[in-house]
């Protein structure tokens, strides 16, 4: 039986999508956990004011707002995307 790679590469994006989606949950539960969301309400703000704001590590601030911009970026590429 031969492999349909159309279908194998549909597949493997879709996947791939999925998979980036399930890590992007985890990132806004923590969001939601540490209050970050809610400290963004109050206004745009860079890691260490956020951080501030919240109480948490600058650090792992910045870290957070990365993945949010990726899976920000990620759906938006996917989006745009054309399907078949």
């Amino acid at each position: 039986m031969a492999i349909d790679t159309e279908k194998l590469q549909e597949f493997l994006a879709r996947f791939i999508a999925d998979l980036g989606a399930t890590v992007a949950a985890g990132n806004v539960v923590i969001g939601h956990r540490l209050g970050l969301y809610e400290a963004l309400a109050a206004g745009p703000a860079r890691a260490e004011e956020l951080a501030a704001r919240t109480k948490t590590s600058p650090r792992y601030v910045a870290e957070w707002l990365c993945g949010r911009r990726r899976a920000a970026t990620s759906n938006t590429t996917r989006r745009l995307t054309p399907t078949r």
